[in-house]
């Protein structure tokens, strides 16, 4: 369905995940209630999930300019006839706020706290 996956995490000093590499206490996995799964597609259609730009990094509309030390997280959304990726790092200014609230449920449905946002 979705996976939320913390790629970098330059503000706590470690690198990139790399395959193989062990999980990370965040890792989960779990069956997920049909009506969760209808959240997450309601929060999907509202940011336009299907029309961002693979790497918002990379598009200038969100990210003129980049601040540094920011964690970058990964949403992958698997559906019957595709799959959508999009990496979101979060020192770009301009990331619709609707993607990080997207993030965010998907962590709540997970039950994982919010990534790089202490509480």
């Amino acid at each position: 369905m979705a996976a939320i996956l913390p790629a970098h995490d330059h503000a706590r000093g470690r690198g990139p995940l790399r395959p193989g590499a062990p999980c990370s206490r965040r890792a989960t996995t779990a069956p997920l209630a049909p009506e969760a799964f209808q959240i997450l597609i309601a929060h999907a259609e509202g940011v336009a999930f299907a029309q961002l730009p693979d790497t918002i990094m990379r598009d200038p509309r969100f990210c003129p300019f980049v601040r540094s030390d920011a964690a970058t997280v990964i949403v992958v959304l698997y559906l019957p006839d595709r799959a959508k990726r999009v990496v979101n790092y979060h020192g770009c200014p301009w990331t619709p706020a609707a993607l990080r609230d997207f993030e965010e449920a998907i962590e709540r449905a997970a039950g994982v706290e919010p990534y790089g946002r202490p509480r």
